[in-house]
């Protein structure tokens, strides 16, 4: 029975000794558990990284957004500038038309007028003549008869 526990003390000595030897050799886990500590503090970081980092990309969008809402501004801008021009060319073409429709209408009635003055000056001299053809008459008649009243003609 001696025999029997002096062999299982020296096999657990044994035991002892190649486990303790193990864990001498084995490296010192503190550099191992400070890199993991680091490394998850890194993790965490990353993890706040990739959140602002796609933050940043979704105002990148927005800025996207916001630059082609501005093009489209800009080309909405050069549209109704074009038709405004082309409405003002519209109206200054209708505005040329009634205007020149005016000026032969003015021409046409100052023609009028011109004929008008043409043909009473034509009968003012006729009547002119016939006036005095008339008073040639009557003077010879008077004449004739001896008497000379006071004429308004002449």
């Amino acid at each position: 029975m001696i025999d029997a526990l002096t062999n299982r003390s020296k096999t657990a000595e044994s035991a002892f000794l190649s486990v303790f030897k193990l864990l001498a050799e084995a490296p010192d886990p503190y550099p191992i558990l400070e890199a993991t500590v680091a490394e998850l503090v890194n993790s965490e970081e990353a993890s706040r990284l990739a959140e602002e980092n796609a933050r940043l990309r979704s105002q990148i969008q927005n800025q996207g957004d916001i630059n082609h809402l501005r093009i489209q501004l800009r080309q909405k801008e050069t549209q109704n500038e074009e038709k405004i021009q082309e409405r003002v060319a519209q109206k200054e073409t209708e505005m040329m038309a009634l205007i020149d429709e005016k000026d032969r209408n003015w021409a046409e009635r100052e023609q009028e007028y011109q004929r008008q003055i043409a043909e009473s000056r034509e009968m003012m001299k006729e009547l002119k003549v016939s006036s005095e053809a008339t008073s040639a008459r009557l003077t010879a008649q008077d004449q004739k008869f001896g008497t000379f009243p006071s004429r308004g003609f002449g």
